[in-house]
């Protein structure tokens, strides 16, 4: 493929996804469907017990890219490069979204409160 090649085929990927994204935050973000295993459960307490903050926000961080395992939390998407969400005030990681979804994000009201109620 030459570049402009390239470019049509990416400005079509984009396009997509962004669609894909803002459909996803009609509905429900694919996150609320994942299950939490016990040992999801057990790795977020053990991250807990950290005495030092960096480590315990480090494990924690770890645990939530296990969990979601390549996905995107919000449309579920896997064959895209995720990014870290995190809240601007407090500086909790909310998730991993893929790019497409946290550019949607910024513009679709409601979309980062549905799913990551109460991480901030």
């Amino acid at each position: 493929m030459n570049p402009l090649e390239v470019q049509a085929w990416w400005d079509g990927e984009e396009s997509r996804y962004r669609h894909a994204a803002e459909e996803a935050a009609k509905i429900m973000p694919a996150c609320w469907s994942w299950p939490v295993t016990q040992h999801d459960r057990q790795q977020v307490a053990t991250a807990e017990l950290a005495e030092d903050e960096e480590l315990r926000i480090t494990a924690l961080d770890e645990a939530l890219a296990e969990w979601q395992d390549g996905r995107c939390a919000v449309c579920g998407g896997t064959i895209v490069r995720l990014v870290n969400d995190h809240g601007h005030g407090t500086g909790n990681l909310r998730g991993l979204l893929c790019e497409s979804c946290n550019s949607a994000a910024r513009v679709t009201p409601g979309l980062k409160t549905r799913y990551s109620a109460g991480t901030g």
